[in-house]
C-alpha cells in the first residue's frame, strides 16, 4: 500500500499540503536501500529531525536548496508537473527540486543533505 500511497502524493500538485493538510505516512524505504552504508540512512534522519529544531529560520534560499536535496534524496528525479503559475510556493520548490534532476543521485543528494544540514545547525543553532 506505501508504494500506491507515494505515486499518489508525486502526482498531487505540492500546494495540496501546504494548504494545511496533515499527512503521516509511514513508508518502507526497502526498494531505496541501495546505500553501501545503512548509516547514512540514519545519519540523513538525524539531519533532517535536527534542521526541524534550528533557533532561527533560514533563508529561503537555504531552504529551497535544504528542500531540493531532501526531495531527490527520497524520491529521485522530479516527475511531477510544475504547479501552476499562482502557486508561488509550490512553484518554488519545483524548482528547487527540478535543479537537482539528472545530475544528483540519490546517494550524492543524501550526502549534500547531511552536509548542508550541518552548516545551517552550526549557523542557526539547535
Amino acid at each position: 500500500m506505501a508504494p500506491r500511497i507515494l505515486l499518489l502524493l508525486r502526482e498531487c500538485p505540492l500546494s495540496a499540503v501546504e494548504a494545511g493538510w496533515s499527512l503521516q505516512l509511514t513508508m518502507s524505504r526497502a526498494p531505496m536501500a541501495t546505500l553501501e552504508n545503512p548509516g547514512d540512512w540514519a545519519d540523513f534522519d538525524r539531519a533532517a529531525e535536527d534542521v526541524r529544531k534550528l533557533k532561527t529560520k533560514p533563508d529561503d534560499e537555504e531552504l529551497k536548496e535544504l528542500y531540493g536535496l531532501y526531495k531527490q534524496s527520497v524520491i529521485g528525479d522530479i516527475d511531477i508537473e510544475c504547479p501552476a503559475m499562482l502557486d508561488l510556493r509550490g512553484k518554488a520548490k519545483w524548482e528547487a527540486w527540478n535543479l537537482q534532476k539528472g545530475w544528483l543521485s540519490k546517494e550524492d543528494a543524501m550526502s549534500a543533505y547531511i552536509s548542508k544540514a550541518k552548516e545551517l545547525i552550526e549557523k542557526y543553532g539547535i
